[in-house]
C-alpha cells in the first residue's frame, strides 16, 4: 500500500479495496503515525491492531482508540526490545527461535522479504543519501547500510 501523499480516507479506501471491501480481522502497523491511524480504522468487529512503533492516538473525533472502541477492537504493542531490557539472559533464546521461524517462512515462501535498498558504508553521506530517499519517498522495503564496504 503505497502511503505518501494520500489522505487517510484514501489509505482506507485502498487498504479495503485491497481485502475486497472486507474488514481485516488482524493489522500490524510497522511504520507508525498516519499507518497507526490506518490500521485501527480497517480492523473488523473484534479485531486486533499489533505495532512494533506507535501507541493509538486518543484525540477527539480523530482518535484511534475511538476507532478501536466502535468495533470492540484490541491494540497489542510488540517491541522486540523489551524481552532484552526487562528480561534476562534465559529469555534471550526466545529471539533465536522466533528468527528461525521466520527463516523458515521465507525458505518456505510463505512470506516473501521485503525489498532492499542496500546503500554501501556507513559515513554521513550515506547517512544524508537514506534519509533524502525517505523523506522523498523513493524507498519501496528497506533500507540497509553496508558498514562494511567503502562509502562511495
Amino acid at each position: 500500500l503505497q502511503y505518501p501523499d494520500r489522505s487517510l480516507a484514501e489509505l482506507i479506501t485502498a487498504a479495503l479495496m485491497l481485502n475486497h471491501g472486507k474488514r481485516y480481522p488482524v493489522a500490524l502497523d510497522c511504520v507508525g503515525g498516519q499507518m497507526t491511524s490506518l490500521c485501527c480504522r480497517i480492523i473488523d468487529a473484534h479485531g486486533h491492531v499489533i505495532s512494533i512503533v506507535d501507541g493509538p492516538t486518543n484525540d477527539g473525533d480523530t482518535s484511534d482508540v475511538e476507532a478501536l472502541f466502535a468495533v470492540s477492537g484490541t491494540f497489542h504493542t510488540s517491541i522486540t526490545s523489551a524481552r532484552a531490557k526487562f528480561k534476562g539472559p534465559e529469555h534471550w533464546a526466545d529471539y533465536h527461535r522466533q528468527l528461525t521461524t521466520i527463516a523458515e517462512w521465507l525458505a518456505d515462501g510463505h512470506i516473501a522479504p521485503p525489498p532492499l535498498t542496500v546503500l554501501a558504508g556507513l559515513s554521513v553521506a550515506t547517512v544524508q543519501h537514506a534519509h533524502q530517499c525517505l523523506e522523498t519517498g523513493h524507498v519501496h522495503g528497506k533500507i540497509v547500510m553496508d558498514v562494511l564496504a567503502h562509502p562511495q
